[in-house]
């Protein structure tokens, strides 16, 4: 609310146009209940005025109430005489009600004006991680194609992690790290793959920035496995992925159909197996490898709280969206 300001003479003006706006209000109150107490709609005046322009503002909204009700609305009217000491009273107490609401308006307003400056300071931050951040893994990507040169199978490996990290950073820092949707996380690792060859569904489920970032990786080793070795490795390979909750517990089943005769559970010393393992491990969960007639299976099963869980509904078969 109020997410912008009307400063200078500008200000003024629409403290005056509101002071304006309630006399011709109480008018019109008037010519049906004379009883309606004189500066009842000159309060939403001061307030808005302060709100928009600022306590100057609000000011002026208060003295021309105060002028505007004393002469015409309170007895007798047309003139600056008070009938009663209760008039008196009646214009001391709007005087310090209104102040009162000046000062806690101008203290919000001022601390919607904070805030709005924080989060520009903090966005400009974070696009100077994101240039950083780029820069790094850029460095780091040179670094390893000369250290490599004989071996650019090895290099292109490293090289494909590394821009996973990028990737899983970038889109946590798209929400200032807040975290992200398994289904986004899952469409930004898989899309280079094909929407044919990838469908995926699942609850909505919105994982933190460290859950994002483990699984940013272990989506991305599985898909290169795949890929080298299994069943995105054949013309008829697919991969069917299906994610729910189960108790407290987020159980992720990455299937494979449509591989080889006998698929071979990935060896436990490489680096790729070695990398999921961390990553389910740093989320406290555990994980199952098996393997059928014409592909593999992996289950991984992570605990997770309430707020990870916005909704429990299922979501419908979702092909993974191609890259653009």
């Amino acid at each position: 609310m109020f997410a912008y300001s009307i400063s200078g003479w500008r200000g003024y003006a629409v403290a005056v146009g509101l002071v304006g706006l309630a006399t011709a209000l109480r008018f019109l109150l008037g010519l049906f209940e004379d009883g309606v107490v004189p500066f009842a709609l000159f309060f939403p005046a001061v307030v808005i005025a302060t709100l928009l322009s600022g306590y100057r503002a609000g000011s002026v909204a208060l003295v021309l109430s105060v002028v505007l009700t004393w002469f015409v609305f309170l007895p007798p009217p047309f003139s600056f005489a008070l009938k009663d000491a209760a008039a008196h009273l009646n214009v001391l107490l709007f005087i310090a009600s209104s102040a009162l609401l000046i000062w806690v308006s101008e203290g919000y307003r001022k601390s919607v004006q904070d805030l709005r400056e924080e989060k520009s300071f903090r966005d400009l931050l974070l696009d100077e991680v994101r240039h950083r951040s780029r820069n790094s893994v850029a460095v780091a990507k040179t670094i390893v194609d000369n250290t490599l040169k004989s071996d650019p199978q090895t290099a292109a490996t490293i090289n494909g992690r590394l821009a996973t990290l990028l990737s899983a950073e970038s889109l946590l820092m798209e929400e200032s790290g807040a975290g992200e949707r398994l289904q986004t996380v899952l469409n930004n690792e898989l899309s280079a793959y094909g929407t044919d060859k990838i469908i995926a569904t699942g609850s909505d489920i919105v994982l933190p920035a460290r859950h994002a970032r483990a699984w940013a990786l272990i989506v991305h080793e599985l898909a290169t496995n795949a890929v080298k070795y299994g069943a995105l490795s054949y013309p008829e390979g697919r991969v069917l992925i299906t994610w729910l909750r189960v108790g407290e517990n987020l159980d992720f089943v990455w299937a494979e159909t449509g591989g080889s005769d006998a698929p071979q559970i990935p060896a436990s010393g490489g680096f790729g197996t070695k990398l999921i393992d961390a990553m389910v491990k740093s989320l406290g969960g555990t994980i199952t490898r098996g393997a059928h007639h014409d592909g593999l299976t992996c289950s991984i099963s992570v605990p997770l709280s309430e707020l990870e869980l916005p909704t429990r509904t299922q979501a419908p078969p979702h092909r993974v969206q191609p890259a653009v």
